[in-house]
């Protein structure tokens, strides 16, 4: 018997709700006035409302409607899938529990056998919006699992995970649980972690974000008088830069936290 946790629906349509105006203003600055014959820029047509100056063909708007798409389809896309094939926040079988993406959104899984689970629980979760559904894990040896759980946090020993944006209620995931742990299976097999891949693809996205640095630094050469060109394509090649390096320390951290759990000691 396999039991598995699901995001609620409602959170993937609210992210793909507010991706829409990403897109379409990026695309509107990028796209549409390139490819529609007589479209006029909605930035125009609000620098007129204003009675402002029109912005350039090329100006430094562009960097950030090149943000906007990127990060407004990326939504979008994740949004769509979490729709129609959702993966799920924990999957339990008769071999214990595999929790998604537990140590953060590029952390992989982490699989805790039953044996090393002591009390399944609901409960509520107080903060500053006051008390959050709740699911308790008390475990016996707190090392396997990441000191800074990703939608969750250790209280008492306890790892406590946020349910208010799940599908079921902790209550109903406390009962089904325990049902799985019930069911006789065979021991399941240890998954290989995923953090050396992310840690390939972090310095991956690191080195051509440096490359598109260093070429924009060869042609544009921001640093002549008067500059060569527009300085604005440094904004989103430093931002692919930048988000290589944050991938790369989570895949350090994640084979750190894997190797070296012996030396980090029990969460507070």
């Amino acid at each position: 018997m396999n039991y598995e946790v699901h995001r609620s629906g409602v959170y993937g349509w609210l992210v793909g709700l507010a991706s829409v105006p990403l897109v379409l203003i990026g695309f509107d600055v990028l796209v549409l006035p390139k490819v529609v014959t007589g479209y006029s820029r909605f930035i125009d047509r609000l620098a007129e409302m204003a009675g402002l100056n029109a912005p350039g063909p090329n100006g430094p708007e562009e960097a950030w409607a090149l943000l906007f798409a990127t990060v407004g389809t990326a939504m979008l896309l994740w949004s769509t899938k979490e729709m129609a094939a959702p993966r799920p926040i924990l999957v339990a079988d008769g071999s214990g529990i595999t929790f998604n993406n537990l140590g953060g959104p590029t952390a992989g899984t982490v699989y805790l056998p039953w044996e090393e689970v002591s009390v399944v629980d609901a409960v509520v979760l107080e903060d500053a919006d006051g008390g959050v559904p709740a699911l308790r894990v008390r475990v016996v040896d707190s090392r396997r699992l990441p000191s800074n759980p990703w939608g969750g946090e250790w209280v008492e020993g306890s790892l406590v995970l946020r349910a208010n944006a799940w599908a079921a209620d902790p209550l109903d995931v406390v009962e089904g649980l325990n049902a799985a742990a019930a069911a006789e299976l065979p021991p399941r097999a240890r998954r290989v972690p995923t953090s050396y891949r992310v840690l390939s693809l972090g310095l991956a996205v690191a080195a051509i974000g440096l490359g598109l640095i260093v070429y924009l630094l060869w042609n544009l050469q921001p640093w002549e008088i008067p500059p060569r060109g527009e300085n604005w394509p440094f904004i989103p090649a430093m931002l692919v830069f930048g988000l290589g390096v944050l991938v790369t320390v989570a895949g350090f951290r994640n084979i750190y936290e894997q190797r070296y759990a012996w030396s980090i000691g029990e969460p507070e």
